[in-house]
C-alpha cells in the first residue's frame, strides 16, 4: 500500500505541473510582467487624460497636433525627461 502511494505522489509531482501548463493554469513571469506593464500604462494614460481635461476642459475641439502636444505634456512623469510612448498614445486616444 505504501509503494502505491509513492507512485501516485511521483506521478502527481511530474504530471501535475505539465497538465496545468498545458491548460494554461500557470502564469509565467513574462506574461505577468507584460500584464503589469499594460495595466500601469493604462493607469498612467487615465491620469494623463484627467489632468489634460482639468487644464483644457473640452478636448474634442482640439486638432490632432494639439492633442499630441497636450498628451505629451500631461503624460510626463516627475523626474523623467520624456513620457513613455504607450502612455502618451493612450492618453491621446482617451482625449479624442
Amino acid at each position: 500500500m505504501e509503494q502505491k502511494n509513492i507512485v501516485f505522489l511521483v506521478v502527481g509531482i511530474v504530471v501535475g505541473p505539465v497538465l496545468s501548463a498545458i491548460f494554461g493554469l500557470q502564469v509565467s513571469a513574462g506574461s505577468l510582467e507584460d500584464e503589469v506593464k499594460a495595466v500601469s500604462q493604462k493607469q498612467k494614460a487615465i491620469c494623463c487624460a484627467i489632468r489634460a481635461t482639468d487644464e483644457v476642459g473640452d478636448t474634442r475641439s482640439l486638432n490632432d497636433a494639439d492633442l499630441k502636444d497636450l498628451a505629451k505634456r500631461m503624460a510626463r512623469e516627475p523626474g523623467q525627461p520624456e513620457p513613455s510612448y504607450e502612455a502618451m498614445s493612450r492618453c491621446r486616444d482617451l482625449l479624442q
